[in-house]
């Protein structure tokens, strides 16, 4: 069977997966010695990568 197309979901629509957002982001942190806990992540819903890089 020949490919016909690709589904990307890069917004969470299809299938959740904020967690594994939220995951790589923890462990990119702790690499530099930063922690990111949950309640820090919830901040930065609604705000811009720009805004949560600040």
């Amino acid at each position: 069977m020949k490919l016909q197309g690709v589904i990307f979901d890069l917004d969470g629509v299809i299938t959740d997966t904020a967690h594994l957002h939220f995951q790589a982001w923890q462990q990119i942190a702790a690499e530099i010695g930063i922690s990111i806990d949950a309640q820090f992540n919830e901040s930065l819903k609604g705000i811009s990568r720009d805004e949560s890089l600040r």
